[in-house]
């Protein structure tokens, strides 16, 4: 199995925890890329959608992907999903939001024009399970852009990211957030190093989709997929 497993138990309370800290220590620890990098793919999938599309922000968390896919395209009809009930209260109030997990989505088949994932993927109990639910909800030609936590394929890039997620994030978290805060985000580390590598990622999401556009950020750390349902 690949995914976060039975660590799920321990790593899903604190999402609520972290919800009035998430989006600006995620920016700090980041170095300030992911305001960057989420913006690219809201926007390479609102280039992707077609007028009317209903668009399911999975892990949708403070809903940070859905505004940025709604500053793009106003004419997209969004339903954001969080397993965190109190991160999903961040969200903005407008906009439908359900708690529930994108593993089990309460959605029909084929009933979504496409899925969008900003950090929320690599949070999954088992990755498989993820991808084919995702999968079910999308019509076919739907399509999913996902940008998550990635692992690199090399031993001494994969050993960096380690090291940063045990110690740098954690530091950087303490600076903006304080010290409790801090030791959640060493979570991160956790996630880190059960996510298989991002060749063996790319294999799974390609089983299931057709392939747009793959690639990593952040020396590896990071995995950016936009794939088609055939």
């Amino acid at each position: 199995m690949m995914g976060i497993g039975y660590r799920w138990r321990r790593l899903y309370p604190i999402y609520g925890k972290i919800a009035g800290v998430y989006d600006r220590t995620s920016r700090v620890v980041t170095l300030f890329l992911i305001d960057g990098w989420r913006r690219s793919m809201a926007r390479e999938v609102a280039r992707m959608v077609p007028p009317g599309s209903r668009v399911l922000d999975a892990g949708a968390g403070p809903g940070t992907m859905s505004v940025l896919l709604l500053s793009m395209r106003r004419d997209v009809d969004l339903l954001l999903i969080d397993q965190s009930i109190d991160m999903i209260r961040m969200a903005p109030r407008d906009l439908d939001r359900v708690v529930a997990s994108f593993e089990e989505p309460p959605l029909r088949d084929s009933s979504v024009d496409a899925v969008i994932m900003g950090f929320s993927l690599h949070a999954s109990h088992d990755l498989a399970t993820a991808v084919n639910a995702l999968w079910r909800v999308l019509r076919p030609g739907g399509v999913l852009g996902s940008i998550n936590i990635g692992h690199p394929d090399g031993a001494v890039m994969g050993w960096l990211g380690h090291l940063y997620t045990l110690y740098v994030i954690p530091f950087l978290a303490f600076l903006v957030a304080g010290r409790r805060n801090a030791s959640y985000f060493r979570e991160i580390n956790t996630i880190y190093d059960s996510m298989p590598p991002n060749s063996k990622l790319r294999e799974l999401m390609e089983s299931r989709f057709r392939t747009v556009r793959w690639t990593s950020r952040g020396l590896g750390t990071v995995f950016e997929y936009v794939g088609i349902k055939a």
